[in-house]
């Protein structure tokens, strides 16, 4: 009936494996679409999710914050009297002990600072009196000239007593405290003819 050719030999194969294509490029194409379906939802439940976690991270940070206020005023009147409102006596045991706490952590400053430098604590208490003197009171005018005055008056000091024969240390604040306690007894006694 036809000519013997290429395509009436293999034609059913031909066609066959054109419909496999086919159906290849649009098995592809259903796939493609439905990873895009599944991204948008995906996209969308990412989002939502998001929303509704932001949402409550807001209510629960105003709600903390209300708990906060709450246990601020609970505070305040856990530690007040009731009737008089005065403050009772657990918020001034309390602000004894940070007092307490406070003069302990000074005392140990000052200790060990004593302990590597020597016993010389007067020069604190009669260089920043005599720059007052001359730079008036204000605390930024005499810092600088108390560190240099005080280091002036502690080379002094130590270039008197390295002259004397004897231990150097032990003098130098023996020299420092002769020079001091006269000196503090002077200013406590202007202080307290000034509040009289």
């Amino acid at each position: 009936l036809l000519p013997r050719s290429l395509a009436t030999e293999y034609g059913l194969q031909i066609g066959s494996a054109l419909e496999m294509l086919l159906l290849a490029f649009s098995l592809a194409y259903r796939i493609h679409l439905l990873r895009a379906e599944k991204e948008a939802v995906e996209h969308a439940a990412r989002h939502t999710l998001e929303t509704r976690v932001e949402e409550r991270t807001r209510e629960l940070a105003a709600t903390a914050q209300q708990l906060a206020q709450a246990n601020a005023q609970l505070e305040d009147v856990n530690r007040r009297d009731g009737l008089t409102g005065v403050y009772n006596r657990r918020y001034l045991d309390e602000a004894m002990r940070l007092q307490w706490q406070i003069a302990l952590g000074v005392g140990l400053c000052v200790g060990a600072s004593v302990a590597a430098s020597g016993i010389v604590g007067f020069v604190g208490l009669i260089v920043p009196h005599f720059i007052r003197l001359v730079a008036g009171a204000r605390p930024s005018a005499i810092l600088l000239p108390s560190a240099l005055g005080g280091a002036i008056l502690t080379l002094v000091a130590d270039t008197v007593v390295r002259l004397l024969p004897g231990a150097s240390e032990v003098r130098l604040g023996i020299v420092m405290a002769a020079l001091g306690a006269p000196f503090f007894f002077i200013l406590l006694a202007r202080s307290r003819r000034a509040r009289a």
